[in-house]
């Protein structure tokens, strides 16, 4: 339903972030990327595991400091033509007013999981579209062919700085005070 819509505006261009946002929900994953609707498949147990555990931890560190909100697999308009689904977010207590059942504007912090369709996309195109609109904090949970490697790349200026991360924990500089056990990520993965 949502891809028929799609191609009816693709006659006449590009989809907008508007007409992306106008589609009818079919039950598929979608991102807008430049305007190119853009289909994902659905994760796998050990992407969407990592996922459930990773934003468990993050959303009960922020609402019991109550520095903001944690969400999964919500729609981030950040361009007329880039509407990306980032597998979590967090939304500082100082910023709640982009979320407006979708989030309009930047994150502070976006966290991928890798997919074995997707760990390329993640961990170079959306960094560098994260980087450009400003997204504090990115972060890459590599579980690929069980490689688990995490990345993580803060803005400074206008650039991300970072890369892998050495060590068994990674720690958030935006959502402050926040680790989490990289070892643990990992054992979720394989429940």
């Amino acid at each position: 339903m949502g891809a028929a819509l799609a191609k009816k505006h693709k006659r006449n261009g590009l989809l907008t972030s508007a007409e992306y946002m106008a589609l009818p929900d079919d039950g598929n994953r979608y991102e807008l990327i430049h305007g190119e609707l853009v289909m994902s498949p659905s994760s796998n147990f050990g992407h969407g595991s990592v996922a459930l555990y990773v934003a468990g931890k993050m959303s009960d560190y922020a609402r019991r400091k109550k520095l903001g909100r944690v969400t999964i697999e919500t729609d981030v308009v950040i361009a007329k033509a880039l509407v990306l689904r980032p597998d979590i977010a967090f939304v500082s207590s100082n910023q709640l007013a982009i979320i407006r059942g979708h989030i309009y504007g930047p994150p502070d912090l976006a966290v991928e999981i890798t997919s074995p369709s997707n760990w390329q996309m993640d961990v170079f195109a959306k960094m560098r579209e994260y980087e450009r609109f400003g997204i504090r904090e990115y972060w890459v949970l590599d579980i690929v062919d069980q490689r688990y490697k995490a990345y993580q790349w803060c803005l400074r200026g206008k650039r991300y700085h970072g890369g892998l991360v050495q060590g068994r924990e990674i720690k958030s500089l935006v959502l402050k005070g926040f680790k989490l056990n990289l070892e643990d990520v990992w054992a979720s993965a394989t429940w």
